[in-house]
């Protein structure tokens, strides 16, 4: 059953902030017509009915990713 989606093919990682555990960040990893990789910080709304994750910031970078972390610090 299907709950949510996005629609690139890309890795994934979860925010371990306690404040902020519904982020998600998803890095591209096939460029788009442009040649530019996209990463995008999604956030999962399960009250949101819609079945596409909201993508609340995103930034692009001319180099591929290979592996994604995300820490929090403080």
């Amino acid at each position: 059953m299907e709950i949510k989606s996005y629609n690139h093919q890309s890795i994934a990682e979860w925010s371990n902030s306690k404040l902020h555990s519904e982020l998600i960040a998803c890095a591209q990893i096939n460029p788009d017509q442009n040649n530019m990789y996209n990463l995008d910080i999604l956030s999962l709304d399960l009250s949101d009915r819609s079945k596409n994750l909201n993508v609340i910031g995103n930034a692009f970078y001319n180099v591929p990713f290979r592996c994604l972390a995300w820490d929090t610090f403080g």
